[in-house]
């Protein structure tokens, strides 16, 4: 009874079975009234007999008496201004070491570049704006992320059961699934402890004779939900129900964990109608969940199902548009008319925008009935009010649409009713966080599981550089968290964003360039990022051959401040505190980074006209006789540091101060030395005697 079947026909109708128990809480003709206001099909009927909506019939154009009927869709439009506020700034997920070891630190690294490059291919952010329609509109909906063999590069001919056909390499592929395509195991309060689930999909019976290689006939040929919607806005559609008759099939793919008494292995079976189309076949991902993520815009209450408040907004938008319509007839009989006998006036000839009443002359003229303006005054304020009740359920005020609500209104409390809207959003920014955490841990297991061989990784660094390296599923950890930042899918203003960058400067909690100008994010300052990009990316070739234990001189032409910067991030990484002070990358660190520390005091020193104590290089060490800790008097230059550590160039200070002034043609103490505006006194605290 609950185990799978071994005959098809039975487990046809086992499946069968399990689809039918999964559907959803949510009614169909609830979807369908959301998606249809959403796209702005406001006057519609729900016809009982055939169990979908009916459009109104047209009005004749010759009909004086035919209701008007506006549609102002403000459902739309916060829908919109929703979904732009939420994918606006969508946090990107980032994997975190387990443990603090530097194997753990730099799998978590790796991990971080193969999903973004991987969201990069599937085109992430365009994909989860459009994407995000559906769990907005329907309260939640499911994203399909699994693994196509058929899909990528071809890797030429490869056999398959003795058969010599094209391979390809394989790729992740992202679909979108609207909620009322899935049937859940309906015992999972969350789709993460679900044990099945089905997707069923509407397809051409061409198209599934190419992709499976079997013909279906007797399968069933609903049109899906969103063809339903989409019909009332085509006469076309509308009688593509006897089409859909003969060319287009349901197509179903039930999922089963692996662990289950039904399938101790998992199960995959696809079907139309009577057909088992491919399986059944064991549980293909080593990870073990199911291949879909759970959207949200709201969290469910005692359902798994989320909410929306769109379906809040349905009744208000009735009222509007109503009230719309109304208020649009009473103008149209507010113009100017002229009542004359039949005959008497030919409309032809007036030239003025004018509404001609004929009457017959042997009666009396007719009566005119007008309503004055003050229906129109009762019907703009029904309007207003549900405009605002609208706005007051999106968690949308005048002030997220760039209306102040007075002109009197200061700034600072225009900025917090922003954020108060905001704040409203907290709720769907933690949802979507939760679901971009599920997506990106399912991704790197994929990776894992089917990156056999290298792949080439590209991905861009913060300053804008491409960075391009191999890597295999094996670099990816077997554990790992995936982190996403909740606030981080906030909105956030730019004024108020410019504001923090100018006093977080200013307060000298910011010093690198590069950090203020991330934080600012605006436009027309690339040109200031692109030069700290080439210092950075110079660092960064020097940090490499660093790592190596590879001596690199100073440059002349080199940015110390930028150098500095890059290379000390790079020193607070574990592995400098856990080397030895002998290390070859620690020395070559070491002394690389104290040459910029005496290049940065010797600038310092030139600008300022006084000699100033050289700092002491990393770690505290004297690299000794010969060391680039002091300032040539007869050139101003600093020694070279890779000489100076070999000791391969004599340091000035065994002259001592009487050698120093001679070597540089400086007079006695007070009196002008030969090189201008540095006299003897500030040549010898240079020299540290």
């Amino acid at each position: 009874m609950y185990e799978v079947p071994r005959d098809p026909k039975k487990l046809i109708t086992w499946l069968d079975a399990k689809r039918e128990s999964g559907k959803g809480t949510a009614s169909d003709r609830q979807l369908r009234t959301n998606l249809a206001f959403l796209l702005g099909h406001q006057w519609i009927a729900w016809d009982d007999s055939a169990g979908r909506f009916r459009r109104p019939s047209a009005p004749s154009r010759d009909d004086r008496n035919a209701p008007v009927r506006i549609t102002a869709n403000k459902v739309a439009g916060l829908v919109e201004r929703a979904i732009s506020k939420l994918t606006k700034a969508a946090p990107i997920p980032e994997a975190r070491p387990v443990s603090d070891s530097e194997q753990d630190v730099s799998a978590a690294k790796v991990s971080t570049r193969i999903m973004d490059h991987e969201l990069y291919r599937l085109d992430w952010e365009s994909e989860l704006s459009s994407f995000y329609f559906w769990p907005t509109t329907l309260g939640w909906s499911y994203t399909h992320l699994w693994w196509d063999p058929t899909a990528g590069e071809s890797v030429g001919e490869v056999d398959v059961d003795g058969e010599q056909e094209e391979g390809f390499e394989g790729n992740i592929v992202l679909e979108q699934v609207p909620a009322f395509e899935m049937s859940v195991d309906p015992n999972a309060k969350r789709f993460r402890d679900a044990r099945w689930c089905v997707r069923t999909t509407s397809m051409t019976k061409e198209a599934i004779w190419e992709r499976w290689g079997k013909t279906v006939e007797d399968a069933s040929a609903t049109r899906s939900l969103a063809d339903d919607v989409y019909s009332l806005g085509s006469d076309r559609m509308m009688g593509r129900k006897k089409l859909d008759q003969g060319t287009f099939a349901n197509v179903h793919q039930l999922w089963l964990r692996p662990g289950s008494r039904a399938s101790r292995d998992g199960l995959v079976v696809t079907w139309a109608g009577t057909t088992i189309l491919e399986g059944p076949s064991p549980f293909p991902y080593d990870h073990g969940r199911l291949p879909f993520t759970q959207w949200n815009l709201l969290p469910g209450v005692g359902t798994r199902e989320g909410r929306t408040w769109v379906t809040d907004l349905i009744p208000l938008q009735v009222d509007y548009n109503d009230a719309r319509s109304r208020e649009a007839a009473i103008r149209r009989m507010l113009t100017p008319k002229i009542v004359a006998p039949t005959g008497s006036i030919d409309p032809r000839r007036v030239t003025s925008r004018v509404e001609i009443i004929d009457y017959a002359p042997t009666g009396q003229p007719p009566h005119m009935m007008i309503p004055d303006s003050g229906w129109m005054a009762q019907y703009e304020a029904g309007m207003l009010r549900a405009d605002q009740e609208m706005g007051d359920r999106a968690g949308q005020q005048d002030v997220s649409n760039g209306k102040a609500p007075s002109a009197s209104m200061p700034a600072a409390a225009i900025l917090a009713l922003q954020e108060a809207d905001d704040t409203r959003l907290a709720l769907s920014a933690k949802e979507m966080a939760s679901s971009i955490r599920d997506t990106g841990w399912q991704l790197l297991q994929l990776v894992r599981q089917f990156w056999a061989e290298d792949r080439i990784v590209r991905t861009w660094s913060a300053d804008g550089d491409l960075e391009v390296q191999r890597f295999t599923g094996a670099d990816v950890a077997k554990s790992l968290d995936i982190h996403v930042s909740a606030e981080s899918a906030l909105p956030r203003s730019k004024a108020a964003r410019s504001q923090l960058a100018m006093e977080l400067k200013n307060s000298g909690m910011i010093t690198d360039p590069r950090d203020f100008l991330r934080l600012l994010d605006m436009p027309g300052t690339d040109f200031l990022a692109e030069t700290w990009s080439r210092d950075s990316k110079q660092a960064q070739r020097e940090n490499a051959e660093l790592m190596r234990g590879v001596q690199v001189p100073v440059n002349w032409f080199d940015n110390h401040e930028a150098h500095w910067a890059d290379h000390t991030n790079e020193m607070k990484e574990p592995w400098y505190h856990m080397a030895q002070e002998d290390d070859p990358r620690r020395v070559a660190f070491d002394a690389h980074v104290s040459a910029h520390m005496e290049q940065l005091a010797a600038k310092q020193q030139r600008l300022s006209g006084a000699g100033a104590p050289v700092p002491a290089p990393p770690g505290g060490k004297d690299v000794g006789k010969g060391g680039p800790d002091y300032v040539d008097p007869l050139t101003g230059n600093l020694a070279d540091p890779v000489r100076a550590a070999a000791g391969q160039e004599p340091s000035s200070l065994s002259r001592g101060p009487e050698g120093i002034r001679k070597a540089a043609g400086i007079g006695a103490t007070g009196q002008q030395g030969v090189v201008p505006g540095i006299d003897a006194e500030t040549q010898a605290r240079l020299t540290g005697n």
